[in-house]
This record gives C-alpha cells, structure tokens and sequence, in this order.
C-alpha cells in the first residue's frame, strides 16, 4: 500500500522524489522476489529434509504428549491419504503406542478378521509388530475396521495389515503435491516480475522527463 501510494501521488503530481522512491522500492522487491524464485527451485532437496526432519520429530517425540502436534499430524495423514513419513512402517520405530490397547485386548468380534496373521514370523532383531494411528486407514480399512481401525493392529506384523493401510510416507505425497505448483507458483513470480517491470520503466520516464507530461 505504501509503495503503491508513492506511485500514485508521484504519477498524478509528477512528484521526481515519490517517483523516485516507488522506482527504487519495486527495483528491490524485483530482486527479491526473482532471488525467492530462483531459491525455491535450488533449494527444494533442503526444504524437503527439513520437512522429513521436523516430521520424524513430531511422530517420535511430539505425537503422544502434544494435543497440537497430534491433531496436525493426523489431518495431514487424512488428507493426503498418507502415513508415516517415508512409510507406514515408520510407527514401529516410535514411542507412540494405541491408548490401552495391546494385543491381549482386542475385541473378539474382530478376531475373524486378524486370524489370517496368525503363523507369521517378524525379522529377527527388528520390532514389525505394533499399532498405527485411525488416520492411516484407508477407506477399506475404515469400512471393515469402523471402530478401532489401525490401533488394533497388534497380533501380526504390520504388514499383514497393509491392504486396510495408506502405504505411501506423507513426507513423498506432500511434496509430490506441491511439486505439481511450483511451476505455477514460478509462473507468477516470472509475472509480477515482468508487470513492476513495466512499472520501474515508466516511473523513470516520468520522473527523467517530467516536462513531457505536464
């Protein structure tokens, strides 16, 4: 608003020191702006393992003690239908565990469906057994588990489980998803740019030439 008011007022009044001042200010924020551009694609490979980073972060040491982090994390596995940062294997390596519910628990009403884990074997040394979040599930998963989907995965690897489950990691389909932006996003930065451009030009030439324009 403020840059824009000095064009205005050193348009209409041919004022060289608003003139000058609108000139200068867009001159740098056209720099920034094409220096911005030029980062966002540079840098992409850094962004992405900050972002795993602060995600691995949340599910180890965040997700079970902090409502926040909790509510965040599961809305993201909701709605790019994802979970797990790089995979769905990824809970088995956390603190996190299911509210009350272990393997010696689970509802018989659901033993029909889990039996078919029964006589499977985990790798030696390596915990493959253990609950995921509801908002892992697929919708399949949903339908046949309406009730504790996910967290009464307990009695057989994980991957047993892994038809009802999300198999995709959040930290791949996120930036998958804004991936398929960034050519937009660079699109409009190349526009802007173009338009102060044109408005950097003509603010010199009114303020170079003022006796033009009286």
């Amino acid at each position: 608003m403020l840059v824009g008011y000095f064009g205005c007022i050193g348009a209409w009044k041919i004022n060289q020191c608003a003139l000058s001042f609108f000139s200068i200010i867009l001159t740098l924020l056209i720099v920034l702006e094409l220096a911005s551009a030029i980062l966002l694609v540079q840098k992409q490979e850094h962004v992405k393992h900050y972002v795993e980073s602060s995600m691995y972060d949340t599910i180890q040491n965040r997700y079970n003690s902090e409502s926040a982090f909790k509510n965040a994390f599961d809305k993201i596995q909701e709605e790019f239908q994802c979970c797990g940062v790089r995979m769905y294997t990824d809970w088995l390596s956390t603190n996190w565990e299911a509210d009350g519910l272990t393997s010696l628990n689970v509802d018989n009403k659901y033993s029909a469906k889990i039996e078919h884990g029964i006589g499977s074997y985990g790798v030696i040394g390596k915990n493959v057994y253990g609950p995921v979040p509801v908002s892992c599930c697929n919708n399949h998963g949903k339908l046949l588990y309406h009730e504790n989907c996910g967290t009464s995965f307990v009695q057989a690897p994980l991957s047993t489980y892994a038809q009802f489950l999300n198999t995709r990691g959040c930290v791949d389909v996120m930036y998958d998803s804004v991936h398929k932006s960034l050519n937009t996003v660079v699109a409009i930065c190349v526009l802007l740019c173009a338009i102060q451009i044109v408005g950097v030009v003509l603010s010199v030439l009114l303020c170079c030439f003022p006796s033009h324009h009286k």
